[in-house]
């Protein structure tokens, strides 16, 4: 049968301490800041049980985000193993080439809470296309109608040989 004991509300404020002894049963409202508060209560024997509220599911989300840290930097291999992952910690490097599987440029990373698992690289972003040329004829099995495409000596748009003109400049727009 439930007994009845009363409910001793204590309110503390910003500034306020929590008391290192708190009153057994009592219910506990401590201001976090102007809109945000904890609120707890003292078990039978005096210890702290939080009370689940918006805002510590929000505080303990932001503390386990700020432990992951999200993706960090590095120069190279050498500083991303000097640094403290924790599981799931991710890590860009920018350059990879002390990771044997990397031969230029870098690579992001995940540490699986044991070691750095190499998620992709990207050597391949320094390639210079502009030296790369590809005509029709490197090209299998090219629809025709793309072989009447061509372009004038002014370089506009022609379809087998004739200019294309818009149909507003032959509609008197």
């Amino acid at each position: 049968m439930p007994t009845n004991n009363p409910i001793n509300l204590h309110k503390l404020d910003i500034a306020d301490q929590i008391p290192a002894v708190l009153q057994a049963g009592g219910l506990y409202v401590k201001r976090k800041t102007a809109s945000t508060a904890d609120i707890f209560v003292a078990s039978k024997t005096g210890e702290r049980v939080d009370i689940v509220t918006d805002a510590l599911i929000d505080d303990r989300i932001a503390q386990k985000l700020a432990q992951q840290g999200g993706a960090k930097f590095y120069d190279t291999i050498a500083l991303r193993d000097a640094s403290s992952p924790v599981n799931g910690s991710m890590a860009i490097v920018g350059d990879a080439t002390a990771d044997p599987t990397v031969s230029t440029g870098g690579a992001f990373y995940a540490y699986n809470g044991t070691v750095w698992k190499k998620l992709t690289e990207y050597e391949s972003m320094d390639i210079d296309f502009s030296s790369i040329q590809i005509g029709w004829g490197q090209i299998p099995d090219v629809p025709d109608a793309l072989n009447n495409i061509g372009e004038d000596a002014n370089g506009d748009m022609t379809w087998k040989g004739d200019a294309v003109k818009p149909r507003w400049a032959t509609e008197g727009f």
